[in-house]
């Protein structure tokens, strides 16, 4: 927001005081192709008028040096400071600042994205000195129409106005194309560069989404901006998950599921419902896991999110209850449900709004019976997701299902510690990993399963492996007040 603003006539008083004229030190004379700049077109067609002011100040027709935003303020009566927010802060939604700024930039009409108004009649020219107008002088060529202003009616502007005001957005088609596909990314990429690289330009712009949610919108990009804040902030509640962070985590994920549920879209609610699923698993609250999982599943009965919501949320949740039955159901529904899918990517994101691939049914399911204490299958379900996570460089499942089987090497009728030490120290030694919370956890499972072989070598490496490891997140995590989030 700006602190001073001034209305026209004040800043047109303030230049004749100051000694500003159009032709002195007030905004240059451009030609019509001026307008036609690229970035500055492009400023126009997203309607911030503050990227239109910075796009008008650099633009090459001045010469080899732009003009200052020091000059611009005092064509447009504010200081520097208030100018470069002005240029960099969300965009200006009043309607008189956005004719102001127009006029004194002399912008033609026909760029503009709302309509100047006329002239008021206190404004025109009054009539010469000396002219008697009387009653008797000839109507003009044109005549005004018959009907006048009504006093209880609308003007004219008054309607214009109104109609801007709920058709003026921030936000376009192409701006919301590009922050979805920056959040497309941000989903694909997850596990290869990890929770802390995406996690700061996400928050970011999280917020700037935010701005423009309190402006007003056409239905078209108001459903379409509320649906990829909820998106956004469901990201955001993973991301949360991964830093050890569930207080941030459950707000993320609250807020998120609120957003879809207003544009009433039942499979970004499934979703986000699975993600609030993961996050009481990890909590070790797997009632309210089971729960979560089984209303998404409620939801959207027949959506994308079915096979995660069966695989990743329902069988891990009863494994850690001990249904073993109901574990068998759910991998062989979510088994069954993709080889039903009419295409499948070999690999998707684990935050991914699409069908789970069978690499990640795998992985899930070996989870799943390790909890069951059946190393046999957890041995079967991750070697076929392995299959499908080593040449993507899917680091977080890379990592999870070698823990998974390295603890299952512990958990057979013949043990074999060196060897299950072996792929534990592979698991822990894969880039990127330990960034992901739940491998750390995986990784002090692993430890509580190997305590009657700590006089193994092999066993005794892994664990320091893993106290060089989990130290520096926990020391992190108390630096960033949230180390309590995981009791």
């Amino acid at each position: 927001m700006w602190e001073v603003f001034l209305s026209p006539d004040q800043w047109r008083h303030s230049r004749d005081e100051v000694g500003f004229s159009p032709a002195g030190g007030g905004p240059p004379v451009v030609p019509e192709s001026f307008w036609d700049h690229p970035p500055l077109q492009c400023a126009l067609e997203r309607r911030h008028m503050g990227q239109v002011i910075r796009e008008f100040r650099l633009h090459p027709h001045h010469g080899r040096r732009p003009l200052s935003q020091e000059r611009v303020a005092e064509w447009v009566g504010v200081t520097q400071s208030q100018l470069s927010r002005v240029e960099n802060g969300p965009p200006i939604i009043h309607l008189d600042r956005l004719i102001q700024l127009a006029t004194i930039l002399r912008i033609p009409a026909r760029k503009l994205w709302y309509v100047l108004p006329e002239p008021s009649p206190s404004r025109r020219s009054p009539p010469a000195v000396g002219v008697h107008v009387t009653p008797q002088t000839p109507a003009p060529p044109h005549p005004p129409p018959a009907d006048t202003s009504s006093p209880l009616l609308d003007s004219p502007l008054d309607i214009i106005q109104r109609m801007q005001s709920i058709g003026m957005s921030s936000m376009d088609q192409c701006t919301l194309a590009e922050l979805e596909s920056v959040v497309a990314d941000a989903v694909d990429n997850y596990e290869r560069v990890g929770p802390a690289a995406i996690a700061p330009a996400l928050v970011e712009q999280r917020r700037w989404v935010h701005q423009s949610l309190l402006e007003r919108h056409p239905p078209r990009i108001g459903v379409r901006l509320f649906t990829l804040a909820a998106h956004m902030s469901g990201v955001l509640a993973s991301i949360a998950l991964d830093l050890q962070s569930f207080r941030m985590a459950r707000s993320y994920a609250s807020e998120a599921f609120q957003l879809s549920d207003m544009v009433g879209d039942p499979h970004l609610s499934a979703w986000i419902r699975g993600t609030q699923s993961l996050i009481e698993y990890y909590a070790q609250r797997y009632d309210t896991a089971l729960e979560f999982a089984r209303e998404g599943l409620r939801i959207a009965p027949s959506g994308p999110q079915t096979i995660r919501l069966k695989a990743n949320g329902e069988a891990r949740a009863l494994a850690r209850l001990g249904d073993k039955r109901g574990v068998d159901a759910a991998v062989e529904q979510a088994i069954q449900l993709h080889e039903d899918l009419p295409y499948s990517p070999d690999v998707s994101s684990s935050l991914a709004l699409g069908p789970y691939c069978s690499a990640r049914i795998h992985g899930n399911a070996a989870t799943a019976y390790l909890n069951l204490l059946e190393p046999d299958r957890v041995l079967l379900h991750g070697e076929q997701a392995l299959v499908v996570f080593d040449p993507m460089r899917v680091q977080g499942s890379r990592a999870l299902t070698r823990l998974d089987m390295a603890t299952a090497l512990l958990q057979a009728d013949h043990p074999d510690p060196p060897h299950a030490a072996h792929i534990a120290m592979e698991a822990l030694s894969i880039e990127g990993a330990a960034g992901f919370a739940a491998v750390t956890r995986r990784a002090e499972e692993f430890l509580i399963a190997a305590a009657p072989y700590r006089d193994v070598a092999e066993i005794s490496v892994v664990e320091q492996k893993v106290h060089d490891l989990v130290l520096p997140a926990l020391t992190d995590s108390a630096r960033k007040g949230i180390a309590g989030d995981w009791t």
